[in-house]
């Protein structure tokens, strides 16, 4: 190779690192600016959730003192709207859900105590001596998080704190060689001994009456051993004990036994409750094939599968098809009443009409005799109710319930909406209140209420 040919290679390669270093600080400086627009977002984030705190605050601190029902619907709308505000921000900082789990839940509690609060004041025009107290309690817990948010959201200001980047974050929480989690949060401080919320019993899912819930049907019943479990479940399945692996031992709300069976011995999947030994869910994976039977056909052999097993008395109330197999919804009936606290999902293949899934938790944790009483609200003062433009084509006394899992005595009216779509609305039995509006989804794969 010539001098001349070498210059010019040299001159190439020259050229060629400099153009590759020159896109290596380029992607730098894209990185840093990026990592820049995070760590704003993030800070940002974090000062949205300190003035919604701050906001939720100052609205406790006035509930505490209103006594008037209109007032106090106004003031929980708008304390409801600052929790769900800094339920959004919380989710846009890293790791909040773990390192800021306690505010988390302290402000989605809040949350709903208030938007449980803002119906009750409505109906009441006027808030009661317990309310408030509730209240007044609330503003402690987040009096003391909003001073401790402050001081973090002033460090950040002054620049003596920076919150971590999400990477950051990820290398501290999965912890280190020994699987140990290292300190070293902007949030260290946030959660340290911070106040209890009160205990409050209302109609909500936070409420205390629910904490300690015992199903209906399982009240009274002793705990079952995992042989008498599996035999249950061998029972239900139609198949030897032998057949069946335990795969699991459940706690949650309906602690049960989990077992399995093989694929040649159906592929099922069963949990019989720890509590009473009772049948709670099982499914298996439809056959595959042709459908044989139609939608009602299927409906019928749910229904037959139902009394087969001594449900009592059940009615459906909605299906839904996908695949090879339908799921139908029944609930209960008493003395005429639909009992929809008390729900049966029964799934059924199309190919052979055989039964491959059944859920009832509902059904467990909700199924007892009830004593309804008179009833104040008759169907043509309940027709009174719905609106003008509906045209009401059927009415039933219906049981629902509520957000705190009470319970609800309604007449059901089934109305067609001016575009020919249909709806239920709900009017209490007993104060002619509409409680509930459902819309019916209906097309050709189910029919289902939202």
């Amino acid at each position: 190779m010539s001098k001349r040919s070498r210059i010019r290679a040299a001159s190439f390669l020259i050229a060629g690192a400099v153009v590759l270093l020159g896109f290596a600080v380029q992607g730098q400086v894209r990185a840093m600016q990026y990592r820049r627009q995070l760590a704003h977002q993030y800070e940002l984030a974090f000062s949205e959730l300190t003035q919604a705190v701050e906001q939720l605050d100052a609205a406790l601190q006035k509930g505490s003192c209103i006594t008037s029902g209109a007032l106090m619907v106004q003031l929980c709308a708008d304390g409801f709207q600052q929790a769900q505000a800094a339920q959004a921000a919380l989710g846009s900082i890293p790791y909040a859900n773990v390192e800021l789990e306690q505010t988390g839940a302290a402000i989605g509690k809040i949350g709903d105590y208030l938007f449980y609060l803002s119906g009750a004041a409505a109906k009441q025009q006027t808030s009661s001596q317990e309310q408030r107290e509730a209240l007044a309690g609330f503003s402690e817990t987040t009096s003391a998080l909003a001073q401790r948010l402050e001081s973090v959201q002033a460090d950040l200001n002054s620049g003596n704190l920076t919150l971590e980047s999400l990477e950051e974050a990820t290398k501290r929480l999965s912890g280190g060689e020994d699987g140990q989690v290292t300190a070293g949060s902007a949030y260290d401080d946030v959660e340290a001994d911070l106040p209890e919320l009160p205990g409050l019993i209302y109609d909500g899912p936070f409420s205390e009456h629910l904490t300690d819930r015992v199903p209906a049907m399982l009240d009274g019943l002793g705990e079952v051993t995992e042989e008498t479990a599996r035999q249950t479940a061998a029972d239900a399945l139609n198949l030897t004990p032998e057949q069946l692996t335990l795969v699991s031992e459940g706690e949650g709300e309906l602690p049960s036994y989990g077992f399995s069976t093989s694929e040649k011995d159906g592929g099922y999947y069963i949990e019989v409750t720890r509590q009473g030994g009772k049948v709670s869910s099982f499914f298996r994976t439809a056959p595959e094939g042709e459908p044989a039977l139609t939608e009602e056909e299927a409906a019928g052999q749910a229904a037959d599968y139902l009394a087969r097993y001594a449900f009592g008395p059940m009615e459906a109330t909605g299906w839904v098809s996908g695949g090879n197999a339908v799921s139908i919804s029944f609930a209960a009936v008493q003395d005429g009443v639909l009992l929809y606290p008390d729900l049966v999902k029964v799934e059924v293949s199309l190919i052979d009409g055989k039964v491959v899934g059944l859920e009832c938790a509902g059904y467990l944790a909700n199924h007892t005799q009830r004593s309804f009483g008179a009833v104040q609200v008759t169907a043509e003062q309940a027709k009174a109710v719905a609106a003008s433009s509906l045209s009401v084509q059927s009415v039933r006394l219906a049981l629902i319930p509520t957000r705190g899992s009470y319970e609800v005595l309604c007449q059901e009216l089934l109305c067609e909406m001016p575009d020919g779509s249909r709806c239920l609305i709900y009017v209490n039995a007993e104060t002619g209140q509409e409680e509930q509006i459902l819309l019916v989804m209906e097309d050709e794969n189910g029919s289902l209420t939202r």
